[in-house]
């Protein structure tokens, strides 16, 4: 790498570290809750057992708890951020590259995919967290492989679509297959499906045009290793076409994350990887699936990352987490928060452990209503992160006093306030905040039904501006 090119690199990650906001703060747990020392894989959250709080599932390349080579892992929690290793008979996998965690039989839990290049299983879950093997699936052993589910035909069960490369060998092909789900957890594999395999291939699903069916974002080379795109339109019923008109520039991708970073209703893009070198790029959406890329942004052009959009300090807009190397790699490695201000504005907000060839999760793992992130990578292993981020009520009278019974919910819960709330909205946002239910508050007393949500953690808010005031567990 050229001198200059690297004191450019320096240079701006020295700008950013002098410019940070405050608004997101986060700090390195001490103690570390205990979960594997591993880099790459994946890590996954996801509330395994049903009590209401957020467990892992994470894979990677390093040493288990007990020193032996790391496999894939269970840590439940235990509602604080404290983990325990689940004891689970998983069979022998060698090289864990990809996991998927979904609920796949529609009884209300999670169960599990774990693909690797000797063999790829469907593991179901009592509601507990013990998970049963289920033999004879159609899913192929993979190799740099990975899935991603989601209701893909529209008839309420989720479809799984595996990617990846047949084998290790120069010469072994990749795939992408689409696999239909008939609602009890039975896949039966597409025969219809025009996805193109490129290698290093990278897809993610996204509503293109706002009709409410998934659509699918692919990237990766050819075989020259040049940059390569291709979307695909669904019909609705899991028949997929090209999408020719999005605008978006080819990438060599290592993550793709979707939402909508504008606020105006529809799905932004954040992808970073390589093009011609390491590129971070921000697309937004007009509403029908045509996208322009958001330049002038403070993103470090960064491969070998890992990148997430999430809702950091509960103002209800989608902050970035950035993960990865600049050009030349070591030293030039960081992981950095940039606050979302608003009409496509990001500033650099925190600054985590610099790590590359990383994986990454954000969710409330120690109950205090705000997301915490947990980062796996090269250089320094896996490191938890709590955050410390000053969230205001969003309501401006700071003597308002609500009470909520009863808390945890299986059905109805009631809120109560000494305040005048009549005519004022209510939400209720999950895990990932989605906005799950909306209402208004009657005075003093408001009664929320919440029997035909999900099991798990929501937060509640009141007001225009949305920003929760207190956590919600539905049993």
């Amino acid at each position: 790498m050229k001198l200059q090119s690297i004191i450019s690199t320096l240079c701006f990650l020295m700008s950013l570290a002098q410019g940070f906001s405050q608004n997101i703060n986060f700090t390195l747990a001490n103690p570390q809750p205990v979960i594997n020392e591993v880099y790459s894989g994946t890590i996954l959250s996801g509330d395994l057992d049903n009590d209401g709080d957020m467990d892992l599932l994470q894979s990677g390349i390093g040493t288990d708890i007990s020193g032996l080579a790391a496999r894939a892992s269970i840590f439940l929690n235990d509602g604080t951020g404290n983990f325990t290793l689940q004891n689970q008979n998983f069979n022998n996998f060698s090289s864990t590259e990809g996991l998927l965690m979904s609920d796949l039989d529609n009884d209300q839990d999670l169960d599990i995919i774990i693909t690797a290049s000797n063999r790829t299983d469907f593991y179901r879950n009592n509601g507990q967290a013990q998970f049963v093997y289920v033999p004879n699936t159609p899913f192929l052993p993979s190799f740099l492989g990975d899935l991603i589910a989601g209701d893909v035909d529209g008839d309420g069960d989720n479809d799984v679509i595996q990617f990846g490369k047949s084998g290790s060998g120069s010469s072994a092909p990749y795939f992408a297959l689409l696999f239909f789900n008939n609602g009890t957890g039975t896949f039966t594999q597409s025969q219809n499906t025009p996805f193109l395999p490129f290698k290093n291939l990278k897809l993610e699903f996204i509503d293109l045009e706002g009709d409410g069916d998934l659509d699918i974002l692919s990237f990766g080379g050819d075989i020259n290793n040049s940059a390569q795109v291709a979307i695909f339109e669904n019909d609705g019923s899991g028949n997929y076409s090209i999408f020719s008109n999005s605008n978006i520039a080819p990438h060599i991708a290592d993550e793709i994350s979707v939402g909508d970073i504008d606020n105006d209703g529809d799905q932004d893009v954040l992808i970073s990887g390589e093009m011609v070198g390491p590129k971070t790029a921000l697309y937004i959406n007009n509403g029908s699936g045509q996208f322009s890329e958001l330049n002038n942004t403070l993103f470090p052009d960064i491969f070998a990352s890992s990148n997430a959009l999430a809702d950091l300090d509960n103002d209800n807009d989608l902050d970035v987490v950035l993960i990865g190397s600049a050009a030349g790699g070591l030293p030039n490695i960081f992981s950095i928060i940039f606050e979302n201000l608003g009409n496509n504005v990001f500033i650099a907000s925190d600054s985590l452990i610099g790590v590359y060839i990383p994986a990454n999760t954000i969710a409330d793992f120690n109950g205090d209503g705000k997301k915490d992130i947990i980062i796996q990578g090269f250089n320094d292993n896996t490191n938890i992160y709590w955050n410390l981020s000053l969230i205001s009520s969003g309501i401006e009278n700071s003597n308002i006093s609500f009470t909520l019974f009863p808390n945890p919910t299986t059905n109805e819960i009631t809120v109560k306030s000494d305040y005048e709330l009549i005519g004022t909205s209510y939400n209720v946002f999950d895990q990932l905040g989605k906005r799950v239910l909306i209402g208004i508050l009657n005075k003093e007393i408001t009664y929320i039904e919440m029997g035909a949500l999900p099991k798990g953690v929501y937060m509640l808010s009141v007001g225009d501006n949305m920003k929760p005031i207190s956590k919600i567990i539905k049993q």
